[in-house]
This record gives C-alpha cells, sequence and structure tokens, in this order.
C-alpha cells in the first residue's frame, strides 16, 4: 500500500503538534502532562481518500469492507486508520445482518440502517495502527479522553452507545467487553446535524451498564477506560435498549465524523463537510418531493425531492443529503417541513393525519414478568402487536420496538398496569410482576483457614420469587451487591450470613449457610525481630513478634495482635521463659527473653500477661527469608505443642 508521509502544525491547538499523514488518517499528537504526548485522530472522519483504501461499492449499489491484511502503520512515523473487518467474528456478530451500511455525499458520510429486530446493533471499526499509539486515559493522566460525533438520527432513539477493545482486556486482546460501555443522550428524529463531545471515562461511569463499574465491596462506581485502542464500536441506537426507545428494524442515521484526541482538539475540529456548508447562500427546491399526505409516526419520504445549493463563489450543487426538520408526532392540514444545508433554508408544506385511538392486535405470550426484566431495560413482552386506527379510517399495526411501554410503580403480584403509548394514544395490559424474595445459599464446599476470605464466586446462591419459581443469581441477573458475615477465627464448621441487595430492583434478602474451617496443629513463634533483652520489671513488647498458626501441611498463617496472649514474669534478672497462647484454639509456643538487673523486691510477684493487642503486636506477614523458632537459637528457644493442662 503507497504511504503518503507529511508533517504538519495543528492549527487548531495552542499546544505543539506534529502530525504524520497516509491514506488512513493521522496521528496528532498533543502535548501532556508529564511529556505525554497524547494521541488525537481523525481516521473515522469519512472521506473519499480515506474511504478508499478500506471500502468498496459492488455493481448493485451496495457497499463492502475490503479484506485488509496489511498494516498503514509506518516504521518511522505513527500512522492509522480505521476499517469494517470482514472476519473477526466477536465484532461482526453486532454489524452482520443487523446493520446495512453505505457510504454517501462523495464518500463523506456514513449511512447506518438497522436490518433486524436485534437490540444491539452496532458497526465496529478495528483501529489499524498495531493497538500501540492511542492511549486510553484521562487527559489530566496524559491520554486520550474525548470523543466528538456528528450525526443525523433520522430515528426515534434517544441515546447512542461506544464501547471498545484494547490491551487492557487480556486474552490476546480484541475482546470486547461490555464493562467498556458508554451511552449518551441525544435527539431523536432530528434530520439535521447534531454534534455531541463528551468524555469517554465520564459516559462510562455514568452509564455504568449493568453495574459492571461498580466495585462489589465498596460499592465506588469508577470508569472501566483504559489500555491502548484496538477497536471502537458504535451503537447507532444504544445498547441492548428495550423499552421501545432504542433500535429498531428500519432506524437509520447518518455520521459524518468521529473523532478522539484531547477536549482543545475535539471541540475544534471540523470536517470537509461542515466547511462546505458555511460557504453555501441559498438551497432551493428544484424537484417537489412525490408525498405530500403523511400519518402521526411516520417519517419523511424524500423520493422525488431535488434540492439545489448556490455557494459564496456563485456555483451550485444539486444535493445528495441535507438537513430536514419537521414534526409527524401531531395532527395537521399544513404540517411544514424545513429544508437545510449549512445556513441556508427553504420549506414546504404536507398534511398530517392523526391518531383515533390505539388497540392492542395480539397480545403477548406472558404476562408474567420479573421486576429486574421490567426495569433493566431489556422489557420486551415477546409478541405483542398494537393496531393503530387513524381519523380518516385507515388502520396499521405496528410491532413492538415502534411504540413506549410505561409504567408507575410496581409491585410483586398481579394487576399491575403497563401503559402502551403511541404518539400520545395510549392501551394498556396488566401484567404478574414477580420479584426475588429470598435465597439460598448452598454449603462452601472449600476449605478456610484463620484470615481467609470468602470470594463471592465461592458462593451458589438460588434466588427464589414470590411466585415460587428459582434462578441462579447468575440467571436472575440482579447484579447484586453481596455482603458476607463470618468468623474464621474458629475451627470447624462456621456459620456464614450472606446477604444481597439491589436498591433498585427492591431486593434485600439474607440467608445463611455453613463453611469449614481447618483447625491449626500447633502455634509457632518467630522471634528474629523481637526485643528479647530487658531490665527487671519491663514490661514485655509485641513489637516484632511474629506469632503463626501451623497447619498439616507445614503451611503457616500469621495471627493478628488482637488474637494471642503473652504471658512471662520478669521480676528477676536471668533467662525467663515466655508464653504466647492463642485465644481459639488454645494452643502454646513457648521463648526465652534475657532479664537484666538486680531483685528490687522480696514480696512474690504475680505472671505478668500481656495481649498482643494493646502490646502492639506486628500486624506484618513472614518474610520469605524469616525463620520460624521451633527449636533452640543463641538467645531465643521455641517450644511447640499443645498447652498442657497443670
Amino acid at each position: 500500500m503507497k504511504k503518503i508521509v507529511s508533517i504538519f502544525l495543528c492549527a487548531l491547538m495552542i499546544l505543539s503538534v506534529a502530525s504524520v499523514g497516509a491514506f488512513a488518517g493521522p496521528i496528532v499528537y498533543a502535548d501532556g502532562v508529564n511529556n505525554s504526548k497524547i494521541a488525537c485522530v481523525d481516521f473515522l472522519d469519512f472521506s473519499k481518500e480515506n474511504n478508499d483504501w478500506w471500502a468498496e461499492q459492488k455493481e448493485d449499489g451496495t457497499w463492502s469492507p475490503k479484506e485488509l491484511f496489511m498494516s498503514p502503520t509506518d516504521d518511522d512515523f505513527n500512522v492509522c486508520g480505521a476499517y469494517i473487518p470482514t472476519d473477526m467474528k466477536n465484532l461482526m456478530t453486532y454489524l452482520k445482518n443487523k446493520v446495512a451500511w453505505s457510504l454517501t455525499d462523495n464518500g463523506e458520510v456514513l449511512h447506518l440502517k438497522t436490518t433486524s429486530t436485534a437490540s444491539n446493533p452496532g458497526i465496529p471499526f478495528c483501529v489499524d495502527d498495531a493497538g500501540s499509539a492511542i492511549n486510553l486515559n484521562s487527559e489530566v493522566k496524559g491520554g486520550t479522553e474525548y470523543v466528538k460525533i456528528r450525526i443525523r438520527n433520522y430515528s426515534t432513539a434517544d441515546q447512542l452507545s461506544f464501547g471498545y477493545t484494547c490491551t487492557a482486556w487480556g486474552g490476546g486482546g480484541r475482546r470486547f467487553m461490555e464493562k467498556t460501555i458508554a451511552s449518551i443522550d441525544i435527539e431523536p428524529v432530528s434530520t439535521e446535524w447534531k454534534t455531541y463531545i463528551f468524555s469517554y471515562p465520564e459516559a462510562n461511569a455514568a452509564t455504568n451498564y449493568n453495574d459492571l463499574c461498580k466495585d462489589s465491596k465498596t460499592g465506588a462506581i469508577s470508569p472501566q477506560y483504559g489500555g491502548k485502542l484496538q477497536d471502537l464500536i458504535l451503537f447507532p441506537f444504544g445498547y441492548n435498549v428495550k423499552d421501545g426507545t432504542g433500535a429498531y428494524e428500519g432506524a437509520e442515521m447518518d455520521v459524518d465524523y468521529i473523532v478522539i484526541g484531547t477536549k482543545e482538539y475535539v471541540e475544534n475540529y471540523k470536517s470537509e463537510l461542515e466547511k462546505k456548508e458555511e460557504k453555501v447562500s441559498k438551497v432551493e427546491i428544484t424537484k417537489p418531493a412525490d408525498k405530500t399526505s403523511y400519518y402521526v409516526g411516520e417519517t419523511l419520504d424524500r423520493t422525488g425531492l431535488e434540492i439545489k445549493a448556490t455557494f459564496n463563489d456563485g456555483t451550485t450543487e444539486i444535493l445528495e443529503s441535507y438537513n430536514v426538520v419537521y414534526n409527524f408526532n401531531e395532527e395537521a392540514a399544513e404540517s411544514v417541513v424545513t429544508i437545510k444545508y449549512g445556513s441556508a433554508s427553504t420549506t414546504y408544506k404536507v398534511k398530517v393525519t392523526g391518531i383515533k385511538d390505539i388497540a392492542i392486535e395480539t397480545p403477548p405470550k406472558t404476562t408474567t414478568y420479573d421486576m429486574v426484566t421490567i426495569k433493566s431495560g431489556s422489557f420486551a413482552p415477546e409478541g405483542l402487536t398494537i393496531k393503530v386506527n387513524y381519523n380518516d379510517g385507515t388502520s396499521v399495526v405496528k410491532e413492538l420496538g415502534s411504540f413506549k411501554l410505561e409504567y408507575d410503580a410496581l409491585k410483586p403480584g398481579e394487576g399491575n398496569v403497563i401503559t402502551i403509548n403511541f404518539y400520545g394514544a395510549k392501551t394498556s395490559f396488566t401484567a404478574n410482576v414477580i420479584n426475588v424474595t429470598s435465597i439460598e445459599v448452598e454449603k462452601l464446599d472449600k476449605t478456610y483457614r484463620y484470615g481467609g476470605e470468602i470470594a463471592d464466586d465461592d458462593l451458589r446462591i438460588t434466588c427464589i420469587y414470590s411466585d415460587g419459581s428459582k434462578k441462579s443469581l447468575a440467571d436472575a441477573k440482579i447484579n447484586a451487591t453481596i455482603d458476607k458475615t463470618y468468623d474464621f477465627t474458629k475451627s470447624g464448621e462456621v456459620e456464614v450470613t450472606v446477604k444481597i441487595s439491589n436498591t433498585t430492583y427492591e431486593i434485600d434478602c439474607t440467608a445463611t449457610t455453613t463453611a469449614n474451617v481447618e483447625a491449626p496443629t500447633s502455634l509457632a513463634v518467630d522471634t528474629k525481630l523481637a526485643k528479647l533483652s530487658y531490665n527487671v520489671d519491663d514490661k514485655f513488647s509485641t513489637e516484632g513478634l511474629l506469632v503463626s498458626y501451623v497447619y498439616g501441611d507445614g503451611s503457616t498463617v500469621t495471627l493478628k495482635a488482637e488474637d494471642y496472649d503473652v504471658k512471662y514474669d520478669f521480676s528477676e534478672p536471668g533467662d525467663q521463659k515466655v508464653t504466647v497462647t492463642d485465644k481459639h484454639a488454645n494452643l502454646s509456643a513457648n521463648f526465652t527473653a534475657t532479664v537484666e538487673g538486680s531483685t528490687k523486691q522480696t514480696t512474690p510477684r504475680q505472671t505478668t500477661t500481656t495481649s498482643g493487642k494493646t502490646s502492639g503486636g506486628c500486624k506484618s506477614a513472614i518474610g520469605a527469608g524469616a525463620a520460624l523458632a521451633i527449636v533452640s537459637i543463641i538467645g531465643a528457644g521455641v517450644v511447640l505443642g499443645k498447652k498442657k493442662e497443670n
């Protein structure tokens, strides 16, 4: 592939940048913090030159991506492009048989149209820079953060979503993970160009798809954004939106460009199409549209309509695409359709017939739904259709996706009203809502030790619904917070309390189970870092003392200071025995400390017991080179074994 290399300064930015271009888009590097270079890329500003290396139009007028095997990455300079893949199954699953695409306006515009009822139609773009140049991070940390997209959204969808793959997720890369989803609100049925600028990590955290950005322990939500960008996936009508405001068969959108980089770069970016629009002085209708009568809820049909633009230099052009503004949401004898191109506009009028009423044509196959399905946005009653009766006597059947489903407060049981709303005309049906009311937790089949922790994956939780049906926690898709309460200082069968909760779905259930905690065989004391020399009547210091349980396989676990006591008598000089006894298994170990000085009193003294906790016992684990004082050594003798009865 022939490459065109150029070096230029980006006049849009105050920061100094350098760039290199090829048939694919150039990477512009902006200076970031700590000498970092932030990649700013316009590889998805569609143009004939950029498109030629990855796309081709067939004889029948349809478009397809080319088979690409060579990277346009230059050995000396970073250049990259983006292309639609042909054989990456994990990415193609969102495109194949779901989205048809074409390039219009002399290659300046990517037109998208859904071809199925799938809730997640998307179009993936492979970033052809070998996954090395575009570092995803917040701008203040020297990463590429901001995204700008310019679209014409002909559909009723009110959001779009992005996802990505990167080098950070492992598994060889190219793995799309739902935690990367970032959704933004867009204007529905807006047939004029709209631009949207957003911070990807901020949008990702705000979306928090399926609570995947939420820490299961702390509940904190943080962006799942990082690594080197490999693939960018656009879901033009939102990702898995199933409440009637997302994707549907026939939904359409135009994309002028998608650019990423610093905030300043994306804010100042303009495509060639935008620059062209700024030079128009007049638009006019040279041929009228064939269709001049519509029904509420329909979209504009431009068949036959021809628009001519006149530019500031006197040249004219028959426009292939342009913006249209109209409102077919209500009845009107003369509804105005406005044609816009840049700042110039013209209008014509059409008739819009209103809705008399709507009725359920075919009821849903079931009317029992769980709370999570309804509230998670995946509520799609299979089989439900409605008949729309218009004021002129015409009737049309509409399928799920063309109307909205609404509800007020839901409660478990019968009688929950689900309202169908089609442009203000309403009907309803009742649903039996079930919810998780209790849980069962199987006995843990893993053996734990003192100080061990139960991971969420260790638990096998079954959710029991209000109608008596059951599902595993994974199948219930609750995304619940899991809290566990247990005491692994004890040995044997220990009670474990498990609580799952999700306030959105009104779920708060608790159950108990048991876990087996292995009993230690002995106690060991490491005195290598402990103080072993004292004066008469000194108090023993647990600083540096490491006390551990020893298990049958010879491995050890260090005790916390509050879980053992130290017994000693430093009233007389000489070598004195110090005894450490744990508080749970009743195990003891002895070692020797040296006491210097003379006896200060002759009255009998009682042995002193010091709690490891109050004496500031060391909480660090035994290091790899630290030795357990199991046999007598100079200055410290240790005896292992169970405490004997006196």
